[in-house]
């Protein structure tokens, strides 16, 4: 959970925590999740892991299905090297 914070704060792209972001919190949320989701099942070994870290939003992440930008659900979790 660590990495993941640290991501969002020092290496994300998008940098959705800077000072006057206006970013909805629920977005934050969501993208913390899938972080944590990626480096808990060691997502760099993953066979497939386009737009992963990217200043892509994460419904463009490899193997997310989302409803208006609402992630609804990570079949990722199925692929073989998934974790």
């Amino acid at each position: 959970q660590r990495q993941a914070l640290d991501w969002l704060l020092d290496e994300d792209p998008l940098n959705l925590l800077r000072p006057n972001s206006n970013t909805p919190a629920a977005r934050v949320t969501q993208r913390y999740i899938v972080l944590v989701l990626y480096f808990e099942t060691n997502g760099d070994k993953w066979t497939r892991q386009d737009m992963w870290l990217t200043g892509q939003h994460e419904c463009d992440w490899y193997g997310m299905s989302c409803v208006e930008l609402t992630i609804s659900t990570t079949p990722i979790l199925n692929e073989p090297g998934s974790g």
